[in-house]
């Protein structure tokens, strides 16, 4: 998903994305595709992301759906807001092994995503919906080596079931929340069963992100599970990620937790 269209289902139950690697050629396609569109300049790499191997630039290849934003292509072609911006609705994805259900890269601002079930599938960084990048860095000409701010303004992630997904490190095995989320809602979605080998079962809030909002949401029976490292948040994990060069981190930012139930979920190597 390179442009700001609508991926409308005709429910979860109906319209079924299977991200399986099978045929084998089916993977093979995918790398193509996006080698085509980064040639066409359909899309922008975010600074210090290398593409030439996509599984690496990505942390991890062939979800469900991969979304790619941009900020230079005119208008039309770039994630807005208003009554035209991008969505992803009605559908089910299982079956994803490396990348997750849902992988949002970068510059997708207001995208919306809803009324999904996002079920049985693993990423590096985030098994159900992935918003950014873990540890992206590049060096800044003022700052130096800091963080990747992704540009991932204002997502809407809302009535979604994301369930039984897995995850082998950042933070979230079910919704993982990246540098750059600003303004992120993750409001009345059922969250249930996902495991990380990271910090954060439920939904992770990994690094810099300003004003974001996890309300009214069901977290239930997730867990964080590592067994070499302590590792923290069965239901939900906020913290900063580790300074730089010897600096202190940059924080988490501003994020509210408002009336959820958070219930049955284990931390089994660290807190919370």
């Amino acid at each position: 998903m390179y442009k700001p269209v609508r991926l409308q289902g005709w429910g979860p139950y109906a319209t079924v994305l299977n991200a399986r690697k099978v045929p084998a050629e089916k993977i093979t396609n995918w790398r193509n595709k996006v080698a085509s569109l980064l040639a066409a300049g359909a899309f922008e790499p975010l600074p210090g992301q290398d593409l030439v191997n996509p599984a690496v630039g990505f942390g991890g290849e062939g979800a469900g759906i991969t979304v790619l934003g941009n900020t230079t292509l005119r208008s039309r072609l770039q994630f807005w807001g208003g009554e035209h911006h991008a969505r992803i609705d009605g559908l089910s994805i299982t079956g994803a092994d490396d990348g997750g259900a849902i992988m949002v890269n970068g510059y997708a601002r207001y995208l919306e995503i809803s009324n999904n079930r996002l079920i049985a599938n693993m990423g590096r960084f985030g098994g159900g919906i992935r918003i950014g990048h873990a540890d992206l860095t590049h060096t800044d000409p003022t700052q130096g080596l800091i963080y990747t701010d992704a540009g991932n303004k204002r997502i809407n992630i809302h009535h979604n079931q994301v369930a039984q997904n897995g995850s082998l490190g950042g933070a979230g095995g079910g919704i993982a929340l990246y540098t750059g989320s600003h303004g992120y809602k993750v409001t009345s979605n059922y969250i249930c069963g996902n495991f990380t080998q990271g910090n954060g079962g439920g939904v992770g809030h990994l690094g810099l992100s300003w004003i974001g909002r996890i309300a009214d949401n069901k977290i239930l029976f997730n867990q964080s599970f590592n067994q070499g490292l302590s590792v923290s948040g069965g239901g939900i994990y906020v913290g900063g990620q580790v300074g730089l060069g010897g600096a202190v981190t940059p924080g988490s930012g501003h994020v509210i937790i408002d009336g959820n139930l958070i219930q049955a979920n284990h931390a089994g190597a660290g807190d919370g």
